[in-house]
Order: C-alpha cells, then sequence, then structure tokens
C-alpha cells in the first residue's frame, strides 16, 4: 500500500501553520477502517481531563489507539479525521500539540475541526478517524 501526502503549493500552507496535511491520497490499499467518535472517557466511563483541552485530547487518540488496535491497524494508518470542539477559539492550539505528538508534525492526516455548541457531560472534544491498510 503506497499513501503519499500532498500539500499543494499554490494553497494555503496547513502543514506548518494548522498541523494538517491537504491531501492524503492511498493506492493498493485492503480494508477501510471507520472510526466512531472517540470520546475522553476511560474504561469505567468516567470523564478524563475535566476543563482540559490537551488531557482530553490526548484521551481521545488513546482511545483511538485501540480501537485501531483492536483491527490490527494503528495511528500510521490513519489517513482523515474530523474533531470537534467546544470552543473553536481556545481549543485548536492545544489540539493541534497533542495531535502533532502523536501524528507527527511532518505527514499527519487530513483534518477537519469543527465547532459544535456541546458535547456530552463537559466534554470539550471528540475525534472521528478513517483509517487504510
Amino acid at each position: 500500500m503506497k499513501i503519499e501526502h500532498i500539500s499543494p503549493p499554490d494553497t494555503y500552507d496547513s502543514l506548518s501553520t494548522r498541523g494538517y496535511t491537504q491531501v492524503v491520497a492511498v493506492e493498493g490499499m485492503k480494508r477501510l477502517i471507520v472510526v466512531s467518535g472517540q470520546l475522553p472517557l476511560d474504561n469505567d466511563n468516567k470523564l478524563i481531563g475535566e476543563g482540559d483541552i490537551e488531557a482530553q485530547t490526548r484521551a481521545c487518540y488513546e482511545n483511538l489507539k485501540r480501537s485501531l488496535n483492536a483491527v490490527g491497524a494503528d495511528l500510521s494508518n490513519v489517513i482523515r479525521m474530523t474533531t470537534y470542539v467546544t470552543d473553536l477559539i481556545a481549543h485548536p492550539k492545544g489540539v493541534r500539540k497533542i495531535r502533532a505528538e502523536y501524528f507527527g508534525t511532518d505527514k499527519p492526516p487530513a483534518s477537519t475541526m469543527i465547532e459544535v455548541p456541546r458535547l456530552l457531560n463537559n466534554m470539550l472534544i471528540e475525534v472521528e478517524a478513517m483509517a487504510v491498510v
């Protein structure tokens, strides 16, 4: 399988300014994996990181890793993410910081971040993903 990360030079610079790739093209994939929105919850369904966007983002990515591992994939297989946050002004910096820890800064997945009016039980973030193997 070949995964190509492309940030066209004649568009805005999403890689260095926002931490995502404009286009991810996949050739020769065998399996498409669609992961439902991952929440910042522990195994007992308790919120992790009350009021802390970085802790909640980390918890979402840890749950994403576990979900991918359950089907024989990992974060390197993620090609697309949608991130829902409750504050598009305050949260992106923390989300981008943690995303870079998990996905690096050279070839992050294609991504969209959307503000929603609220999430369940004081959650600040929810993350869904698509992966290929």
